[in-house]
């Protein structure tokens, strides 16, 4: 699924189900719900591991994300985000996070 980011959410099957079921219940008359419901289903792929338990991603996925030749993987709890190399470079350029973002977070919770 590319997300908003540009970048690329990675779900389990159940972890998806558990998304699509919370957006499901919007009200079908609801216009600005049923846009953002279809630019979420627009840019949803499943993907398929080969034997090696390896998956491709779809070419509007990469376009969409930046991605050029290297990816970066970060573990989010229930989801992998994929960032093009050079978007996760520039995201963590400069010092690590600080207590303030510790704190900023929870305030998103």
């Amino acid at each position: 699924m590319l997300s908003g980011r540009g970048t690329v959410f990675i779900y389990s099957p159940k972890e998806f189900e558990e998304k699509i079921a919370a957006i499901s219940e919007v009200k079908e008359f609801d216009d600005e719900g049923q846009d953002i419901l279809s630019k979420v289903m627009a840019n949803t792929y499943e993907l398929n591991a080969d034997p090696q338990d390896r998956f491709l991603l779809p070419a509007e996925l990469i376009a969409s994300a930046g991605i050029k030749k290297d990816v970066v993987t970060v573990g989010k709890f229930t989801k992998a985000e994929l960032y093009a190399a050079e978007k996760f470079d520039a995201l963590n350029a400069g010092a690590g996070y600080t207590e303030n973002d510790i704190a900023y977070l929870k305030t998103r919770i």
